[in-house]
């Protein structure tokens, strides 16, 4: 593991800035160069840290340039490929600010609020998000009822709406350090949403605004397949129920719950299963078959049958939703491969 330290880092910074790098020579530089930009004047306050994830291309060099002019105190850590989630966990246990932001490599710090958005870290509140739509509140005190009415934010069950990612957000280092809330490594998908339902769980106040800070890059990798879905899935719905559980008797977090099951089930469909039959790795009868002993076995189908969640899902997946429940696993897979070669959907 290299480091590359700009300044003594036994100061305490008001943000340290983690970004996990894996093979992005062409945009890093843009990247470091935004959150310079938003925290100009105030880089003796800002830690910027740069994980590399094993990058094969020109990632690292291109990075120490970009640091040595950011004029920031910095990090440049790489280490053998081992996935975002490690990354950003490395990140955390490097940094001394008092707030944590997670930004992508191939994405953008906005300045234009740079003065509001820092205000609203004075009051000391643990969880602050911004790109807020519809709530807007200051140094909320959380209860379990908040708590669950942000899940459904989080999850886009209500008219107002919260990246379900860590983009956009500034979370208080001590909650984090204290309450050992970090990524899970077993996940490639999720893990920043059952991270943020962590980190809200063990939070006690809140800041929601609309204040824009974050440029989101485009990516299609969440319509790809990829062999580990299955597992990745099922662990992911585990330690959300193990989240939920804790909000049994709030009637809201079961439609949470049962949302994410749900959308849950279909992502096997759509990127675990039928991606196997159209590559010929497994036959029609096969995928049925495993396919429904998984949503046996789990406790999807009883969720499956439910049409109370229509309304939060596309009319593709309202279909495929009515076709598991009805336990019509083979016709599901069938036109999900047929929608697929229709649209030219590549998983």
């Amino acid at each position: 593991m290299i480091k590359q330290t700009s300044k003594d880092l036994d100061n305490t910074y008001l943000i340290t800035f983690i970004v996990p790098t894996f093979n992005v020579q062409s945009k890093i530089e843009d990247n470091i160069a935004s959150i310079s930009e938003f925290m100009i004047g105030l880089e003796d306050k800002t830690e910027l840290i740069i994980v590399d994830d094993g990058s094969t291309d020109d990632t690292v060099p291109v990075a120490k340039k970009a640091l040595k002019h950011s004029g920031l105190a910095c990090q440049l850590i790489t280490c053998q490929h081992a996935g975002v989630s490690h990354a950003r966990n490395v990140g955390l246990e490097k940094a001394q600010g008092s707030y944590v932001m997670f930004v992508d490599s191939d994405d953008t710090i906005l300045s234009l609020n740079r003065n509001e958005i820092l205000k609203l870290l004075d009051d000391r509140v643990d969880i602050v998000m911004c790109d807020v739509i519809g709530k807007e509140a200051v140094n909320l005190t959380l209860t379990d009822q908040h708590r669950v009415e942000l899940y459904e934010t989080l999850v886009h069950m209500t008219t107002d709406w919260i990246d379900t990612g860590i983009h956009s957000k500034f979370y208080r280092r001590e909650l984090l350090a204290a309450q050992a809330i970090t990524f899970d490594v077993k996940l490639r998908m999720g893990e920043d949403l059952l991270f943020n339902f962590k980190a809200i769980q063990k939070a006690s106040s809140i800041t929601f605004s609309s204040l824009n800070i974050y440029k989101l890059c485009d990516s299609s990798s969440m319509f790809r397949f990829d062999k580990s879905n299955l597992d990745n899935e099922l662990h992911f719905n585990h330690e959300l129920c193990n989240v939920l559980e804790k909000y049994h008797d709030i009637s809201k977090s079961r439609d949470v719950k049962n949302k994410l099951t749900i959308t849950g089930a279909l992502f096997l469909l759509d990127r675990y299963f039928s991606p196997e039959i159209a590559e010929k790795k497994i036959s029609f009868n096969n995928a049925s078959h495993d396919f429904k002993k998984i949503l046996v076995i789990n406790q999807y189908l009883p969720t499956l049958k439910l049409n109370k969640y229509d309304a939060y899902l596309s009319r593709r997946e309202r279909l495929m939703r009515q076709l598991l429940g009805r336990q019509k696993i083979t016709m599901a897979l069938a036109l999900s491969i047929i929608i697929d070669r229709i649209k030219r959907v590549k998983r």
